[in-house]
């Protein structure tokens, strides 16, 4: 694999199955490129989050997801129409404070940005991007 970038995209209608069956293809991609099993499930993990949220707020027929992985870093980059929302703006919630008293929302960023190195958001296109990296 030195110095060549395997590189997917996957086009996701906004259903339920759908979403289910691009986590499932996901998963087995990078399988095939060599990412340790509880890696895999802990991308899965991401990936759900990530693509649950859009298809639960973003409003969109289909979403899309790109994978990139080559020697040192993975990339997993989320896209869809839907109007201009950064998850990174978001306070992270206060884990202290005491369940009931805590305002809801913001607990799967917050999970996903325990889970990865670097996450970024932007807005390109008309699309919002949302890019998880990580090293291999």
């Amino acid at each position: 694999m030195k110095g060549e970038t395997l590189s997917h995209s996957l086009e996701i209608e906004s259903t339920a199955d759908a979403v289910s069956s691009a986590l499932d293809r996901l998963e087995v991609l990078l399988g095939e490129h060599g990412i340790d099993h509880d890696r895999c499930l802990e991308l899965r993990l991401v990936s759900e989050e990530v693509l649950t949220n859009i298809l639960k707020y973003a409003d969109v027929p289909a979403m899309q997801a790109h994978i990139a992985i080559d020697a040192r870093t993975l990339e997993l980059e989320f896209r869809d129409r839907g109007a201009p929302f950064d998850p990174l703006a978001r306070v992270d919630p206060d884990l202290d404070q005491d369940v009931s008293e805590r305002p809801l929302g913001g607990l799967g960023i917050h999970l996903v940005k325990q889970l990865v190195e670097d996450v970024s958001y932007r807005r390109e296109d008309g699309q919002n991007v949302l890019r998880l990296v990580n090293k291999r």
